[in-house]
This record gives structure tokens, sequence and C-alpha cells, in this order.
């Protein structure tokens, strides 16, 4: 009798192994798959915007990822700032062209931070990332191509 419930209790365990390993690497997988969705190559188009990235942030938040997570949206969200002040075409007035890329950068960060509480609400410990995030970006735009070329700090706001 005791015989029978050892067998019984190892072919459960191996069998709960089994499932497990098979969970495991399908976790992997999708993992995979959403980190892709959230990666901006350039033989991919920029498309989605906030809430396609929100959606693979929560799958992965869910997954038990939650700092790869963070990580990906936020290389996600500098890449589409960059790419977006690439966009601004040079016109005749330097003070129009600064007064745009600051817009457009600064409403960006805004965006990205209330992107980010809403993707991130209950991960307090990802916050540290943003700030973090937020410094290197004002960093970046401070010695970007498109701000280098003038002196940014010589015009007055009005």
């Amino acid at each position: 009798m005791y015989v029978q419930i050892f067998k019984l209790t190892v072919c459960f365990i191996l069998i709960q192994i089994n499932y497990r390993g098979r969970i495991e690497h399908r976790i992997q997988q999708l993992t995979e798959i959403l980190m892709k969705e959230l990666q901006i190559s350039p033989e991919r188009s920029i498309r989605g915007g906030p809430r396609a990235a929100r959606r693979a942030v929560t799958q992965l938040i869910r997954l038990g990822r939650s700092a790869q997570a963070c990580e990906l949206f936020l290389k996600n969200r500098s890449t589409l700032s960059k790419y977006s002040l690439r966009q601004v075409k040079i016109e005749g007035n330097t003070a129009l062209y600064v007064k745009k890329l600051c817009e457009l950068f600064f409403n960006t960060m805004a965006e990205t931070c209330q992107e980010f509480i809403k993707a991130f609400p209950d991960h307090f410990g990802c916050h540290a990332g943003k700030w973090t995030y937020c410094g290197e970006q004002c960093f970046i735009c401070a010695y970007h191509d498109n701000f280098s070329k003038y002196d940014v700090i010589s015009f007055k706001c009005k």
C-alpha cells in the first residue's frame, strides 16, 4: 500500500515538473513576443502609439517581468521622441524652430510621464527609472543636434 502511494506521489511530482517546464517555456515565448512588440527597429514602421505599448507592458507585468517592461517602455518612448524631433523642419525663423522643438520635446515628456503612470500604477519601484529617463532625455535634448546648432540659452522666454 505504501509503495503504491509512493509511486502515485512520484508520478504526480513528475507530471507537475513536466507541466511547470511547459508553462515556463510558454511564458518565455510570450515574453519575447511582447518585448519585440515594444522594440522599434529601423525596418519596422512606428505604429501603435502609447496604448499599444501599454497593452504589451501590462502583459509583461502580469508575467512578472515589470523591470523589463519598464526598461522597454522607456526605450520605446525615447525612440519615438527622437523620431518626432527629427521630423521638425527647419524654417527661416530660428526662434520659431527652437520653440517648436521645445514644445514638442516637453509635450512628449509630459505624455510619456502620463502614460508611464497609467502603465505602472502599482509598481512604485519603476518610478525611479522614469525620473532617470527624464533626466537623460533632458541631457540628450540639450546636446541634441537640433538644439546644439543654436544657442538655446540666449533665447528669452516671452
